[in-house]
């Protein structure tokens, strides 16, 4: 970036999957749900590759998780193939009717931002 502003050139470092987090919605079982609750972070996405908008999901993006039973709301890592399987690692998560959407929002920018992964330019 240092060489960029010397040349006074345009330059930005962002991390891939880049762009601003985004918000998607999932159903998972009652079992991965419980999974959840007793301590499980890594959600099992299934042995192809999920679909775009969940495996290029930027880092800190929001997806809220439905079972038949019950909802939550969660910030999500990058989707990755782990052991023959793509995952979706689960960084925090809320019980849905326990937190405000602003809580969640501000814990993926503080996430973000701790690791290096906002946009820098």
């Amino acid at each position: 970036m240092k060489a960029a502003r010397k040349r006074n050139l345009d330059l930005q470092i962002q991390e891939w999957p880049g762009g601003e987090p985004r918000t998607l919605t999932i159903d998972i079982s009652t079992k991965q749900y419980r999974d959840l609750q007793n301590g499980r972070y890594i959600l099992q996405v299934g042995k192809l590759l999920p679909a775009r908008e969940l495996s290029c999901i930027p880092f800190g993006s929001i997806v809220y998780l439905k079972s038949t039973e019950r909802a939550s709301v969660s910030i999500t890592e990058t989707a990755m193939f782990h052991r023959g399987v793509w995952v979706l690692p689960i960084n925090c998560w809320w019980e849905l009717d326990s937190v405000k959407q602003s809580t969640v929002e501000r814990s993926g920018r503080a996430i973000r931002k701790s690791l290096g992964l906002e946009l820098r330019s």
